[in-house]
């Protein structure tokens, strides 16, 4: 299962926590320094908060208290795994090995982990994190990580029935609604999910990271207006976060997507063609197993989509769902794919849009209907 942006956010880092002692939140480390230990939790308090530059710079500052604090390493390398970065996965793996002190259990577990991310980046990690709750079940953070890693090696039940373990024992430390919805969301319990992105918000209405968990799902079920606003609501509060900045613009440009393929099915040809910047390199291409249509400039793509709602004028019927969003945003630009479901016809979709006068348009629309190929 690709983990998702937030996931990895919330899940590799262990989130803020209420004043409860420190001890009933964090897994248990070997380090001797105090003001080591002090950096090391403050640089996951930064992380978050989204503060990537204090995170590193807290981590970076504990280690040189402690050069031979393993965590600190472990919690690095495991921050650019989920990042999926190689390269300071690496750095970060070696220098974990190298450490010369006596691990406890916990920490000869997490070794184990990153042992097996060493020889398989891809490689299913819910029994460690089974493992970690079996060794400290008073711990709030053991179950966060057999959540998050269960959640990362696809076993849904797992994760959830870790959250929800966590959960029962404080409610209300910040993260376990987030991190019980993202795994709601992945295992298509929608209602249970927006239950708990809502409480999050609720709990915590001044940090970003509830805002764009609810963001992620209201995209998920087509509410691009609503996800919209979520996203910039995230951004707003933490203004170094750029994917959700990203994602409110994707969630504008997906309004606009979303409005064309309406009108086209409605045959609305005005509504329809709002939607499109009027010039010679605007492009629409349809293709199937037996259609093929391809327009190039907006005054050939005018005259043939207006013949050929003149000849199919009956409505197109049905409930549009969306999904395997890949995208990029640039200055004014948005790239998108999507899988596109109608009943039962599924379309591999494309789409271009330019920011016009603040408005997206479509510059590009490309449909390929990989339904009629089986």
């Amino acid at each position: 299962m690709q983990r998702s942006i937030y996931f990895c956010l919330a899940i590799l880092a262990v989130l803020a926590f209420q004043p409860i002692q420190a001890q009933q939140v964090y897994l248990p480390v070997s380090s001797e320094s105090e003001t080591a230990v002090k950096l090391y939790q403050e640089a996951t308090d930064a992380r978050y908060n989204y503060n990537w530059d204090q995170m590193w710079e807290r981590f970076n500052k504990a280690i040189e208290e402690d050069p031979d604090f393993f965590m600190a390493y472990f919690r690095a390398a495991m921050v650019n795994w989920g990042w999926q970065n190689k390269q300071y996965f690496d750095e970060n793996y070696s220098k974990a090995m190298a450490c010369k002190g006596e691990l406890n259990k916990t920490e000869k577990i997490c070794r184990q982990i990153l042992m097996a991310l060493k020889e398989n980046p891809d490689a299913g990690l819910c029994s460690f994190g089974k493992q970690l709750a079996e060794a400290a079940p008073e711990v709030l953070e053991a179950y966060f990580w057999q959540g998050g890693l269960c959640h990362s090696a696809g076993d849904l039940e797992a994760a959830i029935a870790a959250y929800e373990k966590a959960e029962s024992l404080n409610p209300e430390l910040w993260g376990i609604q987030g991190l019980l919805g993202s795994a709601y969301k992945d295992a298509n319990q929608m209602d249970k999910a927006e239950v708990a992105f809502d409480k999050n918000i609720q709990q915590y209405p001044d940090h970003p990271g509830p805002y764009f968990e609810k963001g992620n799902l209201l995209m998920d079920t087509g509410k691009y207006a609503e996800a919209e606003k979520m996203f910039r609501k995230s951004f707003q509060l933490a203004e170094g976060f750029r994917p959700a900045q990203r994602r409110a613009e994707l969630m504008a440009a997906m309004q606009v997507a979303a409005r064309e393929t309406e009108n086209f099915f409605r045959r609305d040809y005005d509504a329809w063609a709002a939607c499109y910047t009027k010039n010679r390199v605007v492009y629409f291409a349809y293709t199937d197993k037996n259609n093929t249509w391809q327009y190039r400039g907006w005054e050939e793509l005018s005259k043939g989509v207006k013949e050929m709602f003149r000849e199919n004028p009956d409505p197109i019927e049905g409930e549009v769902t969306r999904s395997n969003f890949l995208f990029g945003v640039s200055d004014n630009v948005v790239r998108v794919t999507y899988d596109q479901t109608v009943g039962d016809n599924t379309t591999m979709e494309l789409r271009v849009l330019v920011k016009v006068d603040g408005e997206y348009q479509i510059t590009m629309m490309n449909a390929i209907g990989n339904s009629s190929y089986e």
